[in-house]
């Protein structure tokens, strides 16, 4: 089975659709933080449009997952309803 071809664009404006803010840092990454809960998520920056390594879907998946905000198994539902060309 192949891996899904998710942009990092589609994971930040994921995360943005559940209110969490972006802080670009120092090192080169973007840190996103909910600020009504202490869910936070750290990506690399880089294009919107380069496909994201798996390391790093599998994370925002499992933060949403595990702070109740998005079930994992509806986490490729909501990139597709949010990009529908993904």
């Amino acid at each position: 089975m192949a891996e899904p071809a998710i942009t990092y664009g589609q994971l930040e404006d994921l995360l943005a659709s559940f209110g969490f803010e972006r802080k670009d840092l120092a090192s080169g990454h973007h840190f996103f933080q909910h600020p009504g809960s202490i869910a936070r998520v750290t990506l690399p920056s880089a294009p919107r449009e380069k496909i994201a390594h798996p390391f790093h879907w599998l994370g925002v998946r499992g933060t949403l997952d595990g702070f109740g905000f998005l079930p994992r198994e509806q986490f490729f539902d909501a990139l597709r309803e949010r990009s529908p060309a993904a």
